[in-house]
């Protein structure tokens, strides 16, 4: 048991939103999201490490989940650090 709680602990970032940030969508739009999300979720995930590897999608299936995971981190915290710079950019712009 102690192997999936230091999983969970080295990438609880990957599950949930844990950005620290509320969400400024509507509720109608989170509703979408988490449909989306629960139904398409592996799938979109598998694609944009496939897209971040420059991979086919089958290839990732074969991937180490480390790195699977290591990636996907990594465009998480990516996609929170672009949208951080942007909101910074565009207050500025106000």
């Amino acid at each position: 048991m102690s192997i999936f709680n230091e999983f969970n602990t080295r990438f609880k970032g990957l599950f949930g939103d844990s950005d620290g940030e509320a969400n400024d969508a509507e509720p109608a739009t989170d509703i979408i999201a988490a449909n989306f999300l629960k139904s398409f979720g592996w799938i979109y995930n598998a694609k944009i490490v496939a897209e971040h590897e420059g991979i086919i999608l089958d290839k990732v299936y074969d991937l180490p989940v480390i790195q699977f995971l290591n990636d996907l981190n990594y465009l998480k915290q990516k996609r929170i650090l672009d949208e951080h710079q942007h909101k910074q950019i565009t207050a500025k712009q106000s």
